[in-house]
């Protein structure tokens, strides 16, 4: 498993787009750690891992260098504080 680095553009309840160098394909399962804002009714707000999958892909163009995913999240989970000692 790899990490990757993205950019949120929407969030709700069900789900997040989010753009990326890398393109994932459809039906990929995915980890994501993001930060939940207060006012969308989810199980957690703050920092949480959420599981889910992609379910839409758009590839970059001349307009945005990054590809476009939609991901559906299944999954909600809080995140554990950070520790850079267990690094």
């Amino acid at each position: 498993m790899a990490w990757l680095e993205g950019w949120t553009e929407n969030i709700s309840k069900s789900g997040v787009l989010f753009r990326a160098h890398h393109q994932i394909p459809p039906d990929t399962p995915v980890e994501m750690m993001l930060e939940i804002p207060s006012f969308i009714a989810t199980p957690v707000a703050g920092q949480a891992i959420c599981r889910g999958r992609i379910v839409r892909t758009i590839a970059k163009s001349l307009r945005e260098d990054r590809h476009a995913m939609a991901a559906a999240i299944l999954e909600y989970e809080h995140a554990r504080p950070f520790d850079p000692r267990r690094i």
